[in-house]
């Protein structure tokens, strides 16, 4: 026999007003199945184009919604091409809450084949430019972090709720009262984390030097500010879900 104590302590877990009790059984945290892992794979042996994995991962977006790092919260908005500002696009914007607070998850997206290191363990010109891109948001945040919060939460708002997506593949998990509600009640507003993700290159090419200063690089990540992951850490991780880290 349950204690009422006990029944109180679960009702109080499982609050919709926290977190929605259905929520774990939404896509975002399914596991990609075979014939999807296929096809990403096919994608890696055919050399495709960066435009090609983005329609790929805008068809498929609980790969990126298991493999970033606040993947521990609740996913409340998928943005496609977001804007920083006017000068700037991410290629994928992920809005999450949760008790380590609200977040915003920039992801920036380039190829498989493409090499991440220099002969001399200098970030190669692909993951050079990536970190350069992502110097400008974060120099153009510092000033006007509120604004893209807005901007953002704006754009998840007139978003369509899943399973619709806009043309853009743009969509939203919920409501927006209880995205504005769930923003609220963490502290969305005081106390939002923006992080940065790379993804690219291939882990399984990488010499035992590259990996090394691989490691090296994301140990930095709170000084840096951003976090690189291979494809086959991404893809893994859809697999295995959030937790895999390697």
């Amino acid at each position: 026999m349950i204690s009422n104590e006990i029944e109180q302590i679960l009702d109080e877990i499982f609050n919709p007003e926290i977190l929605d009790t259905a929520y774990s059984k939404q896509f975002d945290y399914v596991s990609p199945n075979l014939q999807e892992l296929q096809e990403v794979a096919g994608l890696i042996a055919n050399d495709g184009l960066e435009e090609d994995f983005q329609k790929f991962f805008n068809k498929h977006p609980n790969f990126l919604f298991r493999a970033i790092p606040s993947s521990g919260g609740r996913n409340i908005g998928y943005l496609v091409k977001p804007p920083i500002c006017t000068f700037f696009t991410a290629d994928y914007a992920i809005l999450t809450i949760g008790q380590g607070g609200c977040g915003i998850t920039l992801i920036e997206l380039e190829r498989p084949s493409d090499k991440l290191f220099t002969s001399k363990l200098t970030p190669a010109k692909k993951l050079q430019g990536a970190i350069g891109q992502i110097d400008d948001w974060n120099e153009w945040l510092q000033h006007n972090q509120k604004t893209f919060i807005n901007t953002s939460l704006e754009l998840v708002r007139r978003a369509k709720k899943h399973p619709e997506i806009d043309e853009s593949g743009s969509f939203k998990m919920d409501s927006n009262s209880k995205i504005d509600k769930g923003w609220n009640a963490f502290g969305g507003f005081e106390n939002c984390y923006i992080s940065n993700l790379i993804i690219i290159g291939r882990w399984a090419n990488l010499s035992e030097k590259e990996r090394k200063r691989l490691l090296y690089y994301n140990s930095k990540a709170k000084s840096n500010n951003y976090q690189i992951r291979t494809y086959d850490q991404l893809i893994r991780q859809g697999w295995d879900g959030p937790g895999m880290f390697w």
